[in-house]
């Protein structure tokens, strides 16, 4: 390793073999993004915990971080990963040469390692900045071809004066040919809020299987403002709610989504479902239902009212302590009949609070009586 005020690099013997500190290292930084097959399809349960799961990519970050500052030698062995998630928020210009220009040991471009961006919220003094991206942030997804999943988190958005792509300009040049997930919240600051920061074209892409939206900070309408409608064909297999207008709200934007391929729907929370409405026209083609740990299904049978929404729903996926029993079938009337034959639980612990602790056998009970 070069050593400050020498002319002559110092020699350095690692004190185990690279292949076992190869491993040592990849069972260090172990995280959700590092299975990206099984991440792509949101696994299930996957809603009760969000936090944990970021939690585990940013511990990861901050063990790869030491390693890359340790010596040269640790950030070699371990540059196969160690750009498989990545930050892209304001000062980016290092992480873009380090994408662009930068190879593994193998002669890979850093960039083509890359799995998952997540792309926080960067604006200026500009009020529609924040809907646009940052020419760095161009440069970055550019650069790395085999993109799966894309994470903008919801946070406030950070007044940077980067210099912003071009609206018309940055609607065709992203080939996302292997982007298959997509996360996106709006930023408290986002006025009016939006899902569309990425060119619509990115929604619509084909290999694109899991759409996670949530928009829920909406301007107040006043019942003047002109709405903005948008059509968006997609592809997705897994469509997730978070919020009553993920898909727009009068006055702003609305997205009018088709969904030939729709299978799968996760609701984070009540009043996603009336998002629903927007969608109806799919409910019967939906065969798993997924809900969300919100101690609001606690209230009403939102699993009834759901498989009515899906009829020929097979799977279903319930946190237990946070979802109201299914109404049994009073006498004298004809049972309803629902073609669920997989029920899948989750004892999610940071809900069962929810429930006294008294009542917790009989509500579990209630769930198979």
């Amino acid at each position: 390793m070069p050593v400050a005020g020498s002319s002559t690099p110092r020699s350095f013997t690692l004190p185990l073999p690279a292949e076992l500190l190869h491993h040592i290292f990849e069972l260090a930084t172990d995280n959700p993004i590092r299975n990206i097959d099984l991440f792509v399809d949101l696994p299930p349960f996957e809603s009760t915990a969000p936090s944990e799961i970021e939690d585990q990519c940013d511990d990861a970050l901050r063990i790869k971080y030491s390693l890359a500052t340790a010596c040269r030698a640790f950030r070699d062995i371990c540059a196969e990963f160690f750009y498989e998630d990545i930050r892209v928020r304001y000062g980016s210009k290092a992480l873009v040469e380090i994408l662009e220009n930068e190879r593994d040991i193998h002669g890979l471009p850093m960039g083509s390692l890359v799995k998952r961006a997540v792309l926080f919220p960067v604006g200026s003094e500009d009020e529609n900045s924040s809907t646009r991206i940052t020419k760095d942030t161009q440069r970055i997804i550019l650069c790395c071809p085999n993109l799966r999943a894309i994470f903008r988190p919801r946070v406030n958005v950070i007044r940077e004066s980067d210099e912003f792509v071009n609206e018309e300009a940055s609607e065709n040049e992203f080939p996302f040919c292997k982007l298959q997930r997509i996360d996106w919240s709006s930023s408290p600051c986002d006025d009016p809020p939006v899902i569309a920061q990425i060119p619509l074209s990115v929604w619509s892409s084909k290999e694109l299987r899991t759409l996670s939206v949530g928009v829920n900070e909406w301007s107040s309408f006043s019942g003047m403002q002109e709405t903005e409608t948008t059509e968006i064909l997609s592809h997705i297999n897994t469509l997730r709610v978070r919020s009553l207008d993920a898909f727009g709200a009068p006055g702003q934007r609305l997205f009018t989504l088709t969904l030939p391929k729709l299978k799968r729907i996760v609701l984070d929370q009540p009043d996603s479902m009336y998002a629903l409405f927007s969608i109806y026209q799919y409910g019967s083609q939906i065969t798993t239902m997924e809900f969300g740990a919100h101690s609001g299904f606690l209230q009403h049978d939102y699993i009834a009212i759901l498989l009515v929404y899906c009829p020929n729903a097979t799977d279903l996926y319930i946190p237990i302590f946070s979802m109201h029993p299914t109404k049994k079938n009073q006498e004298g009337y004809h049972p309803s009949t629902f073609a669920i034959t997989h029920l899948c639980l989750s004892a999610v612990s940071r809900l069962s609070a929810a429930v006294p602790e008294g009542m917790k056998w009989d509500h579990l009970l209630a769930h198979f009586d």
